[in-house]
């Protein structure tokens, strides 16, 4: 094991190091076993943690909308952030054996993992030298690629018992609970109910919460001073006023000030490193410092918006303050020159720009993210009794002024693919590249199709193979999709398709669509050889079957299986617009498909994002 130091801890105690276990890669194992829980819905909806299309960002939200609904109801809300301490060191390891056989893992999967916990070992590893090994008795080693997975599991049922009206988000072992209610002596009675429930939960299964760092905010609008009492064992909790969960700082009026000047010095700090590399006459150039900006300042000042994108102007104003300065900073200019110039300079949207892009993305989400709890949240009514936004009032306004977006019709995200990656079932192959084809900018248009169609009558000849090019195209890479296949068979008769690939498509996914016509139609040919390769320029289309863990792929991947049972099927990339017969018919057909009536209005997550960012961008 590795000691990693905890940051803001005292270096002189061990308890203030994490102990890091460097194991060996099982990843194929854990594919199997998270495919599993996805799959079928094992894990609750209230759990984020370690989970795809699940993250902080989504519970700091998620909370944040729940307290304001309060403050509009005339509630107070009381909220109790709990400590699990060393959560992952303390897992009862037949507890946990025993909850993998109820989530319906049995077999060799779960003989290996039983093994895999059993006469574990460790020892640390400190400037070189080691200390004498140790028996662990419990727990799950931190650094593990099944650890996090295991300890979702462990703690899945924490939640399963806790009284009405108590509501949760968790995010690994960070969790809080919290109530609303109109008199504070309720919330404190179902609270302290909830309290109990938790306790008898974690003497069950060995688990210790800290008492003196689970801390109680209350959420109120009324200047009185609310007293609440709660215990937990033998503890009295501690009162915080500004509670900070999963990298975001709640105060009790939910003003966002102490979290945004928390922000504004941490971004600070950060933009001492650009003035550094900056200088007149040495340093990194612009784009370097733009680049910089982007990837290490920005994302502070941009974590958790959707959530504290609702705080006054005046605090608003501090953090844009903070990219103005790193405008300057980049472009060399003075402290006279106008913002909107630094703007157009450096090419940095506005920060309130950037704010709603992330809420108009965070409200797309939720909508498409099936379970959780502000999935129907955000279809619902929301009072206006005070003059307050909150997250959903404020999402619902900028998609008034983006009615497009109200009229798609979300796509639920999978949290799985369809077909496993490990499936025996999938016998197609992708090859992404052409050898001899290099880089667009030194190679003409004349050599790549040559080198192109060398390559494809050597590996596919056209007597025995079925040559399928297919394309896809958008207007302005945001609508109108349209999709063209064409298709020579080895007998010398072809097909032509050409159709509409969505009111509200990216090139994407008009490429995609193109691809799954293209299987589908001809599965029942008969011109159709034994042999299949599909020609296709959309590299992007093409890496994500290779990795196989683009979820919204799920229907291609299932026709291609299909195909597969009967044929041999490579997917195959080539060059675009170099003059290859086949792939410019396709490109032709495509274009043809734009101009169709659309009557498919459905979005994924992946493609509303790209929407959104292009409508913002074009604002800008």
């Amino acid at each position: 094991m590795v000691p990693i130091y905890k940051k803001g801890k005292e270096r002189s105690k061990t308890t203030c190091y994490r102990p890091i276990s460097l194991t060996s890669c099982v990843g194929k194992l854990m594919e199997r076993l998270v495919w599993h829980l996805e799959k079928r819905n094992i894990l609750i909806p209230k759990q984020a943690g370690f989970r795809h299309h699940r993250s902080t960002e989504d519970q700091v939200a998620y909370i944040a909308q729940h307290i304001e609904e309060g403050f509009q109801d005339k509630r107070h809300t009381l909220a109790v952030c709990v400590d699990m301490e060393k959560a992952f060191d303390r897992v009862w390891k037949d507890g946990l054996r025993l909850k993998l056989h109820k989530s319906g893992i049995s077999g060799c999967m779960y003989e290996w993992i039983s093994q895999y916990l059993n006469n574990r070992t460790a020892r640390a590893q400190v400037n070189g030298a080691h200390s004498r090994q140790k028996t662990l008795r419990e727990g799950v080693p931190q650094g593990g690629v099944l650890s996090p997975t295991l300890f979702l599991i462990y703690v899945n049922d924490i939640i399963a018992e806790l009284p009405r009206k108590i509501h949760s988000a968790l995010y690994a072992d960070d969790m809080v609970l919290w109530c609303s209610e109109e008199y504070i002596t309720t919330d404190n009675y179902r609270m302290q109910q909830a309290l109990e429930v938790l306790e008898s939960w974690t003497k069950k299964w060995s688990v210790k919460v800290n008492s003196t760092k689970t801390t109680y905010t209350v959420f109120s609008l009324s200047p009185k001073k609310q007293k609440v009492t709660l215990r937990l064992g033998n503890q009295t909790l501690n009162a915080e006023h500004n509670p900070t969960y999963l990298g975001v700082t709640f105060d009790k009026r939910l003003t966002w000030k102490q979290h945004t000047q928390r922000t504004e010095s941490r971004a600070k700090v950060r933009l001492g490193l650009m003035k550094q590399l900056a200088s007149t006459t040495w340093g990194a150039d612009a784009s370097t410092l733009r680049r910089l900006y982007t990837g290490r300042v920005r994302p502070v000042l941009e974590y958790g918006m959707a959530a504290w994108g609702t705080t006054a102007k005046t605090n608003m104003d501090k953090m844009s303050k903070v990219q103005n300065q790193a405008a300057r900073i980049i472009t060399g200019s003075m402290r006279s020159t106008p913002i909107q110039e630094l703007e157009t300079i450096t090419g940095l949207q506005p920060l309130l720009d950037r704010c709603h892009e992330k809420l108009l993305t965070q409200a797309a989400k939720f909508k498409r993210l099936s379970g959780h709890p502000m999935e129907k949240r955000m279809y619902q009514p929301t009072r206006g009794r005070l003059k307050r936004e909150n997250f959903v009032h404020q999402s619902r306004c900028l998609e008034q002024r983006h009615r497009d977006i109200l009229e798609q019709n979300p796509q639920k995200i999978s949290q799985c693919p369809e077909i496993p990656a490990w499936s025996k079932e999938r016998h197609f192959l992708v090859k992404s590249g052409v050898p001899g084809i290099g880089p667009k900018d030194s190679q003409n248009d004349l050599m790549r199709k040559s080198i192109t169609l060398e390559h494809l009558q050597q590996c596919y000849p056209k007597e025995t193979w079925t040559y399928i090019f297919t394309d896809g195209s958008a207007e302005d890479a945001t609508c109108n999709g349209g999709a063209g296949v064409y298709v020579k068979y080895p007998d010398g008769s072809d097909d032509r398709l050409s159709f509409a690939a969505g009111l509200y498509s990216t090139n994407y996914k008009a490429e995609t669509e193109a691809l799954r016509a293209a299987a589908a139609h001809i599965e029942n040919s008969p011109h159709l050889s034994h042999r299949v390769v599909f020609l296709s320029d959309a590299l992007s289309v093409l890496q994500a079957l290779q990795t196989g863990k683009d979820k919204d792929l799920n229907n291609l991947m299932s026709n291609l299986t299909r195909l597969c049972m009967k044929h041999t099927v490579i997917l195959q990339w080539i060059p675009s617009h170099c003059g290859i017969h086949g792939n410019e018919t396709a490109d032709t057909l495509a274009k043809e498909g734009t101009t169709y009536a659309q009557n498919d209005r459905s979005t994924t997550y992946s493609e509303v994002k790209t929407i959104i960012k292009a409508k913002q961008q074009n604002l800008f």
